[in-house]
């Protein structure tokens, strides 16, 4: 079953401090067990918003995009997109490579080329 801290909170009292590790280790001294504790939004404040700024086909792919996309206060960063909705002024939310869980570096073997960064839309 899951639940929410908020949720949890309205029948039971925790002290402001209270990590959500440190409630679930008091649940589990409690005779409740707590098999997971998920963090909802972890690691989206490195999210942010792009404006697609060049658009182009990848030579040899029928849907990758070669891009270069706008984030504020920035210079445009080359991008490889296999979004198939993507389009010339979109704005997208978009997380840099080395910030995302399984992403390929632009090293790959596959169709990314040297300097490229990838996203998928």
């Amino acid at each position: 079953m899951r639940v929410s801290q908020e949720w949890l909170g309205e029948f039971v009292s925790f002290d402001e401090g209270h990590t959500p590790s440190q409630i679930a280790e008091l649940l589990t001294e409690s005779g409740t067990e707590v098999e997971r504790i998920i963090e909802f939004g972890r690691g989206l404040d490195q999210v942010v918003v792009a404006e697609v700024v060049e658009l182009a086909r990848m030579e040899g792919s029928d849907h990758l995009w070669l891009t270069k996309v706008r984030v504020p206060g920035e210079e445009p960063l080359s991008v490889v997109c296999g979004a198939p909705n993507l389009s010339l002024g979109a704005v997208v939310a978009w997380a840099r490579a080395a910030l995302r869980p399984g992403a390929r570096p632009a090293s790959d073997p596959g169709r990314a080329q040297p300097g490229h960064d990838l996203c998928s839309g």
